[in-house]
C-alpha cells in the first residue's frame, strides 16, 4: 500500500482520519523511501480551526521505490482535508533481505488558541530488532524508550520494532524532540516488522510538534478592474463677433443763391476760414461726432471779399435763418465800408 488516506471523517467530532503509506511492500534487494508530513490547524479543543482561510489539515506525501541505492521517486502529492489528521502508519512489514527502508513521518499541530498542557511525547522503538549478529557500527536508536512503556501500541511514537533481524544490519531510528497534548492525541507507527533478512538498512525518523500560532492570512481578494469612466470633453464653439458696420458719410444740405443742392462734408472750405467745411470734415475724419448745427457755406461772393477787405472778417450765423451769413465790421476797422448783411 503505497499511498492511502483512509477513514476521512466528513464532520468535526468523528474519528480523525488516518494516513498510511508504503506498507506491505514485498521484495529483496529493493529500496523504499517514503515521507509523510501532516500540518493541522486546530482550536483549543482539538477541532479544526476556521476554514477558510486554511483547511483543517494539509498532507504531503512522497514515495520512491526501486533497486537498492537507485529508487525511482514520484512527484510529491499534496492533499487538503476538512478534518485534522491524527495518525500516521508507514513502512511497516516492508521488504526482506538486502533491502533498504528509509522513511520519515511528522505531525505539526498549530493551535490558534492555547490547548492546555503540552508535554513530551512518549517513545517505544527498536524493540526485538536487529538480532542475528553483525550489527554495522554506527547503528543507533535515540532516544531511549520512555520509562514505563513496555509494549508496542502504548507510546505516541512506535518505530523500528521487530525489524532488521537476520544479521549484518545497519539502522538509525530517531525520534526528534516531540510534544503532545491531550486536546488532540496523535500517533506515529512506522518501520515496524520490516527488513526481515540479513544485510538490511533501516533509517526511520519521527517528529511531532504542538504550538500556538495565528491563522494564516487569507489570500488577497482579486477585484475585477472597473471599466474606465469616459468623461466627455465639452469644446466651446467659438461665436463669431457681430460685424461692425462702418458709419456712412454724413451729408448736410446747403443752399446757394443759385438753388438748393447737396454738399458732402468732405468738400474743401474757403481758404483761411477756420469755421468752413474743411474744418468740419477734418473733425469728422478724426472720429468726432457730427455737429447738429454744422452748416456748409457757399464760396464767398465778391461782396464778401470786399467786406473782408474792409475788416468785416467776423462772420456770424443768423440764428433765425440757417442760410444767412451776416458780415459785420470789426470794431476799429477803417475804410469806406458800411455795415450790411448779405445772403450767401
Amino acid at each position: 500500500m503505497f499511498s492511502t488516506i483512509t477513514a476521512i471523517a466528513a464532520n468535526v467530532g468523528v474519528a480523525p482520519p488516518l494516513v498510511e503509506l508504503c506498507n506491505d511492500a514485498a521484495g529483496a534487494g529493493l529500496e523504499v523511501r517514503c515521507t509523510i508530513d501532516v500540518v493541522n490547524y486546530l482550536n483549543a479543543n482539538g477541532t479544526k480551526a476556521a476554514s477558510p482561510p486554511s483547511p483543517a489539515s494539509t498532507v504531503t506525501v512522497t514515495t520512491c521505490i526501486g533497486p537498492a541505492g537507485a529508487p525511482i521517486c514520484a512527484a510529491p502529492v499534496v492533499t487538503t482535508l476538512l478534518v485534522p489528521v491524527s495518525t500516521i502508519r508507514q513502512c511497516n512489514a516492508t521488504l526482506a533481505g538486502g533491502g533498504r527502508v528509509v522513511c520519515s513521518a511528522s505531525i505539526t499541530n498549530h493551535f490558534v488558541v492555547a490547548p492546555g498542557a503540552i508535554v513530551a511525547a512518549s517513545v517505544f522503538q527498536c524493540d526485538a530488532s536487529f538480532a542475528g549478529g553483525g550489527i554495522v557500527p554506527g547503528s543507533s536508536c535515540l532516544p531511549v524508550n520512555t520509562p514505563g512503556i513496555i509494549a508496542m501500541g502504548t507510546a505516541v511514537v512506535d518505530q523500528c520494532d521487530g525489524s532488521g533481524n537476520g544479521g549484518g544490519a545497519f539502522f538509525t531510528c530517531t525520534v526528534t524532540a516531540s510534544t503532545v497534548t491531550a486536546a488532540f492525541p496523535v500517533r506515529i507507527d512506522q518501520c515496524n516488522g520490516s527488513n526481515a533478512g540479513g544485510g538490511t538498512t533501516t533509517i526511520c525518523t519521527a517528529f511531532i510538534v504542538n504550538d500556538v500560532v495565528a491563522l494564516p492570512a487569507p489570500p488577497p481578494v482579486v477585484v475585477e478592474d472597473a471599466p474606465p469612466v469616459v468623461v466627455a470633453t465639452v469644446v466651446p464653439v467659438p461665436v463669431a463677433a457681430a460685424p461692425i458696420t462702418p458709419p456712412m458719410p454724413t451729408f448736410v444740405a446747403a443752399r446757394r443763391s443759385a438753388g438748393a443742392h447737396l454738399r458732402s462734408t468732405a468738400a474743401a472750405g474757403p481758404t483761411g476760414d477756420p469755421d468752413g467745411p474743411a474744418a468740419s470734415t477734418a473733425a469728422a475724419g478724426a472720429g468726432a461726432a457730427p455737429d447738429a448745427n454744422a452748416h456748409s457755406h457757399a464760396a464767398p461772393t465778391r461782396a464778401h471779399r470786399e467786406w473782408r477787405a474792409c475788416g468785416h472778417d467776423e462772420r456770424q450765423r443768423n440764428p433765425n435763418d440757417a442760410r444767412a451769413t451776416r458780415w459785420r465790421r470789426r470794431p476799429g476797422a477803417r475804410g469806406p465800408c458800411r455795415d450790411r448783411s448779405d445772403r450767401a
